[in-house]
């Protein structure tokens, strides 16, 4: 097939008319140069190169160089294929993946970690503060109940002396009159409001023990929650 788009050349450039200089002639200018068999001890030319062989081997050489000359344009031209990265750099950047995952997974878990903790401080301290807060109501409330109680107190015990005193006047003078009844019905209202006192204090000493317990829960429960 060479061989024949050879001889097409040729008899292209015969057919046009294209000089060729003589084999045993000095090349033209752009002229490739004809080569002669010789025999092997070089006496004598064995036999020269016809004008068709010369030709043949012109166009085998122009073919040639066109060849190499195209395969070079495509090579540079050429996108430089991409190397297959290696199982073992493949491996390093799943590893890298997965390490950032991990990481960002436990930045994000302690930052919640840190906003609920945060958090049941805050309910934690809003709960002691309450329980602080009744417990010292209570206290100041048994505080003044126990005040009402000592001067009810110191009350039931003037008017018992009142009374005292005036049933020994009453004795020593034979026969003066007294109010008695007024002194007794006093005695015993002062006593009635002695006994309601002892018994709202009684309530109270109650709700304080509550509220000291619940203060004492609630921190418990604050320190827990913290240590968590």
């Amino acid at each position: 097939r060479f061989a024949q788009f050879c001889r097409a050349i040729l008899e292209a450039r015969l057919s046009l008319g294209t000089p060729m200089s003589s084999p045993l002639a000095r090349p033209r200018p752009g002229e490739p140069r004809y080569f002669v068999k010789r025999s092997p001890g070089g006496v004598s030319p064995a036999k020269m190169m016809s004008r068709e062989e010369a030709a043949e081997m012109m166009m085998r050489t122009e073919f040639s160089a066109f060849s190499r000359g195209a395969d070079a344009d495509a090579s540079a031209s050429a996108t430089p294929e991409k190397r297959p990265e290696s199982p073992r750099a493949t491996r390093a950047a799943d590893t890298d993946e997965v390490a950032a995952r991990l990481v960002a997974a436990a930045n994000a878990r302690a930052e919640d970690a840190e906003r609920r903790a945060f958090e049941t401080e805050e309910r934690a301290a809003a709960r002691v503060a309450d329980a602080e807060h009744d417990a010292r109501q209570m206290a100041d409330a048994l505080g003044d109940a126990q005040r009402v109680i000592a001067e009810l107190e110191h009350h039931v015990a003037e008017t018992a002396m009142r009374r005292d005193d005036r049933e020994h006047v009453k004795t020593s003078n034979d026969g003066e009159h007294h109010d008695a009844g007024v002194s007794a019905s006093a005695v015993a209202e002062a006593n009635r409001a002695r006994l309601q006192a002892e018994l709202e204090v009684d309530e109270l000493r109650v709700k304080l023990e509550d509220a000291e317990k619940a203060l004492t829960a609630t921190r418990e429960a604050a320190r827990r929650a913290l240590e968590a």
